[in-house]
């Protein structure tokens, strides 16, 4: 699971190619936080013809702003590729209230496609630029006389390698591998200010930096239904510095001031594997059997002010489903999943403070898990589809 993933409000409309929808919990085959279900967002790739584009712009009247975005993109014989930007500017929100003031935010985001065909094998690299300014409105609490939160930035910066191909090996119909390697760049600033003289200034400085490999086998087993082999690799480090200035009025007349830096240098190193089998019992009836094994190593590497810690956890997790399709518009479903969450290097190891008050990781968190229940029945008929779920989720050592 990646730990790092921005909002999905960063993500444009135009950049999404379709959406899928898992409900219940699906750790064994989907990876760790996939304890409720799953929402898989595929991003576009190049264009069809050789050479197309579109333009779309928007304006808020209640911010005063607007989202603007252009994309170029085109088809030649074996490649294909594509190029999209957008920008957004937003000014304070209108309410019935007033201007929630400060809330405006400024954005902007530029990704790239460039893929090759030969044959039955298809590899393309792709690379995405995104950029946040943004402030935070926050009514101001009872006895402070100023309380602002700025995330002055908070920019994303991604590129990869993808590979699909269907090799010529009766034992394996589909291969999937990628190569990533992503940076997120975080500061956060605090300033609060006391009826009682008191001020506190905090800011938060970090760079996280991720990089890892997926390859995911489809074998053709002759007799049964599909056959799913993967693994999985990430290695997620993050590096943090802190500040924290504090004015107290006491003893007067001078009063007193402290100011202290942190910094941090922690990561997380997760390896798993997972396979799925589908057995069709009969034309109307598949089963599902899968599992994931995980071995996850978490460290505080350095630091400036904690003693250095290290976790790490093996697990199992398995996954049993049923589908029973009576007809072409109905199928009925049955699953049993488990989930998996391993807590965040900032839950584990990190000291976070604002507003004067700090929140301190703990290094002794167990990873979440959960067992899941799932009854299920679909109808589609044309543009018509009706989707009902009851489950129930059982976790431990809930973060």
């Amino acid at each position: 699971g990646n730990r790092n993933a921005v909002s999905l409000s960063s993500i444009p409309e135009f950049f999404v190619d379709r959406v899928e929808v898992t409900t219940g919990g699906g750790s064994a085959v989907y990876g760790s936080d996939a304890i409720a279900g799953v929402v898989n967002i595929i991003t576009r790739r190049g264009g069809e013809r050789p050479l197309e584009g579109s333009v779309s712009a928007t304006g808020f009247s209640a911010t005063r702003g607007y989202h603007s975005s252009a994309t170029l993109q085109g088809a030649s014989g074996a490649v294909d590729w594509r190029v999209t930007g957008s920008l957004a500017d937003e000014g304070d929100r209108r309410t019935p209230e007033g201007r929630l003031s400060p809330s405006g935010f400024e954005q902007d985001q530029l990704s790239t496609h460039f893929g090759f065909r030969q044959g039955d094998h298809y590899v393309a690299l792709k690379a995405e630029q995104y950029r946040l300014e943004a402030d935070v409105y926050n009514p101001l609490p009872e006895g402070f006389t100023e309380f602002s939160i700025r995330l002055p930035q908070r920019d994303l910066r991604k590129v990869g390698l993808f590979y699909e191909g269907e090799p010529s090996s009766p034992a394996v119909s589909r291969v999937e591998a990628s190569l990533y390697h992503q940076t997120v760049d975080r500061l956060f600033e605090n300033q609060a200010a006391m009826t009682s003289g008191m001020t506190v200034g905090t800011t938060s400085d970090d760079r996280q930096t991720t990089y890892g490999a997926d390859l995911q086998l489809e074998l053709a087993v002759t007799g049964l239904g599909s056959s799913v082999l993967g693994l999985e690799y990430e290695n997620d480090a993050l590096a943090t510095d802190k500040t924290s200035d504090v004015f107290m009025p006491f003893p007067p007349p001078a009063g007193q001031r402290s100011y202290t830096a942190t910094s941090d240098e922690a990561r997380i190193q997760t390896l798993s594997g997972y396979a799925q089998q589908a057995w069709e019992l009969n034309d109307d009836t598949t089963a599902y059997f899968g599992g994931r094994v995980y071995a996850v190593e978490a460290e505080l590497e350095a630091s400036s002010d904690k003693a250095l810690e290290r976790n790490t956890d093996t697990r199992a997790l398995g996954s049993l489903g049923l589908v029973y399709t009576p007809g072409d518009s109905w199928s009925l479903r049955a699953n049993l999943a488990q989930g998996y969450s391993y807590p965040t290097l900032q839950q584990l190891f990190l000291t976070t403070t604002a507003g004067g008050q700090t929140t301190v990781g703990n290094p002794e968190l167990l990873p979440e898990k959960a067992n899941t229940v799932e009854l299920g029945a679909r109808y589609r008929d044309g543009r018509l589809t009706l989707d009902a779920t009851l489950f129930h989720t059982r976790a431990e050592d809930y973060i």
